[in-house]
């Protein structure tokens, strides 16, 4: 299925499977659909930082727009906050190592 007015596609079965109760929760687990784990854990909204790397902006908008379309009201700001969040709770456990 595609993502609002993108060409921003993902599974219909795995997009279903998310968690639709809370914002927060789905935001996130959107955002680790479409860019996986470890690309959240090198990249930022922005590009800048301790990573060069910049989340695809039409993915980006495309998770906008979507937790938009499933939470009406909701502020684009808390979105890239959560975003944002995502990337840095990535990049930390990506960098724990199991004793």
């Amino acid at each position: 299925m595609f993502l609002g007015n993108s060409s921003v596609q993902v599974s219909t079965r795995l997009f279903h499977r998310l968690g639709n109760r809370r914002m927060s929760l789905f935001a996130q687990e959107l955002a680790t659909l479409i860019f996986g784990k470890e690309t959240l854990a090198k990249s930022t909204l922005t590009g800048k930082g301790k990573t060069t790397e910049t989340l695809d902006p039409e993915k980006v908008n495309a998770i906008i727009d979507t937790v938009r379309e499933k939470f009406p009201g909701t502020e684009v700001s808390a979105i890239r906050a959560l975003l944002r969040r995502k990337c840095n709770n990535e990049r930390y456990t990506s960098n724990v190592t199991p004793h």
